[in-house]
This record gives structure tokens, C-alpha cells and sequence, in this order.
């Protein structure tokens, strides 16, 4: 997507690592709920003046440019809710945005931001055509940004998986090492049994994506791999930490930061509950649960 002139202008410098760039998409108000989004792109003679706010934008920080989607028609006019979403490109640092990053207990090698526009006036050219129709450019990024989350939620995970292991061979209790017993050993099995089912699920997701699969077919694997390795993460974190019995909780063994940092892919860049619903309406062929 986008016009010849964004192209040789943006992808040069990222391909070589120059330019890094971020997306802003979620709001204070609309995260599952995208369409609702209230930030708005007014057309001011030959610019386009933006007004909005955006928060969790990760990298807003260092970004040096930024992907932002606006509603070019308000929803209350738009014939139809897809309808009105548009997408723009930004340059940064500018002073008509600022960002301000979150404290958080988790993920911190990555800030996430509020960043807030006020009149921020962009060429005419920053406009990724079609106006009006950035929706369906968008479904392009959803999908590959589940992929990507599942995979951190699979490393992390196989990780706690594989110190576990290691360190219930050292530790012994009773004068048997405590890897020994079934107690511990099946839940891990089963966890890690699982992990490398979502794995394989993940990569048919991203081989459905560079085919040129519909994004409702690589939709349905992608959401069923994040939904799998998200709670098979969440077990072997958790059995990782009884393993490590009181040091679990120690900083110095690092699994309480992977306790931390599995519960964020649970609510990103979906809910376990949306991916869930998508399964439910897109694969089992459900009602709609929500409007």
C-alpha cells in the first residue's frame, strides 16, 4: 500500500535500519473497538490538519516517523462503520505531537506512550489513498502483529520451560532431585506439548500470509495460535515459578519478569477473549457476540 513517492521516501531507510516507525491506533476509548475511534484528519486547503489522542503506541518515543489512523468521516455520518478511517503518514519529532510515555511493570526495553495531537497539519501527500478506506488497508497489519506477539508469548514460555528444567535436575528434596517427580514433570510436558503446537500454528499463519491468503483465513489461524500459546505460556510460566519455589519470586532468576511480561500478551495486541471471539464467529461459524 501506499503511493510510489511514500514508498521511496520511507522504505529505503527502514529496510536499512534508518528509520524506525510506529503505529498509533489505539485510544483512551477504542481498542477492541477500532471503529470507534474519535481522533479526526480535516482537509485545510492543500493540508491536513489532525486532532486526538492515542495511548499504549509502543516506540512513540524514539519513533522517527508514525503510521497514524483517523477518521476522515465521523462515524455518525458514515454510511457504514468500516466507512471514514483513513491513514497518514507523520514525520517526528514534531511539535504539534507530544508523547509521553507509561510506567509500567513489564515489557520496559519497549515505552508505551500517550501521544496527543493538536492541529497537526500534514501535506496532502501524507494521505495513504484511498481517503476513507484505510480500514482494509489496516486488516493487512492486524494479523502479522498477532503473529508477532505469539512468538514473544513462545519464547518467553519455552525459556521458563527450559530453566525449569534445568534447575529441577540441581535442586534435590529428600535427597532426589525434584524433576524426578510426575508432579512436575507433566504439567511442563504438557505446556511445552502445546507451545510447539502453537508454534507450528503460527508459522502456517504467517506461510497463509505470504501466499496472499484472505485476511479472514490467516485471521483464523493467527487467532487460534495466540490463543493456544498465550495459555500454554501462562502454565509453563506458572510451573516454572513453583520449580523455583522461593527464588521464583526473586528478581535474580528472572521468572517473575516472564510472569510479568506473559500476562501483557494476554491482553495484547488482543484479548485472549476477542481472539476467542473470532475463533467462535469466523472458524465455528457463531452468531456475533458483540456489536
Amino acid at each position: 500500500h501506499g503511493t510510489e513517492e511514500q514508498k521511496e521516501k520511507y522504505l529505503p531507510k527502514i529496510a536499512k535500519g534508518e528509520l524506525e516507525f510506529c503505529m498509533a491506533l489505539t485510544e483512551p476509548d477504542a481498542g477492541t473497538n477500532t471503529l470507534a475511534i474519535k481522533t479526526r484528519a480535516v482537509k485545510d486547503g492543500d493540508e491536513w490538519v489532525i486532532n486526538g489522542n492515542k495511548i499504549w503506541i509502543s516506540g512513540a518515543d524514539r519513533a522517527k516517523g508514525m503510521l497514524i489512523i483517523a477518521r476522515t468521516t465521523p462515524l455518525e455520518k458514515a454510511p457504514k462503520k468500516t466507512f471514514g478511517i483513513s491513514l497518514f503518514l507523520a514525520d517526528l519529532p514534531n511539535k504539534a505531537v507530544k508523547v509521553n510515555p507509561i510506567p509500567k511493570h513489564g515489557i520496559n526495553y519497549s515505552k508505551s506512550c500517550e501521544v496527543s495531537f493538536n492541529d497537526l497539519r500534514l501535506p496532502e501527500n501524507a494521505l495513504i489513498p484511498p481517503i476513507d478506506e484505510g480500514w482494509y488497508l489496516l486488516l493487512d497489519t492486524l494479523n502479522p502483529e498477532r503473529m508477532s506477539f505469539t512468538t514473544a508469548a513462545i519464547g518467553i514460555s519455552r525459556l521458563a520451560v527450559k530453566k525449569a528444567v534445568e534447575y529441577s535436575k540441581q535442586r534435590k528434596v529428600f535427597a532426589d532431585p525434584i524433576g524426578s517427580y510426575q508432579g512436575l514433570q507433566f504439567p511442563i510436558a504438557e505446556a511445552f506439548a502445546t507451545l510447539e503446537c502453537a508454534k507450528l500454528m503460527n508459522f502456517k499463519a504467517a506461510w497463509l500470509f505470504d501466499k496472499g491468503a484472505s485476511y479472514r483465513e490467516v485471521g483464523a489461524v493467527a487467532n487460534i495460535a495466540k490463543a493456544v500459546a498465550v495459555e500454554a505460556g501462562i502454565k509453563a510460566v506458572y510451573w516454572a515459578m513453583q520449580v523455583f519455589g522461593g527464588y521464583g519470586y526473586a528478581r535474580e532468576y528472572d521468572v517473575e519478569r516472564w510472569w510479568r511480561e506473559i500476562n501483557l500478551i494476554r491482553l495484547a495486541p488482543v484479548t485472549q477473549q476477542m481472539a476467542l471471539n473470532y475463533i467462535a464467529e469466523h472458524v465455528l461459524g457463531f452468531p456475533k457476540s458483540y456489536r
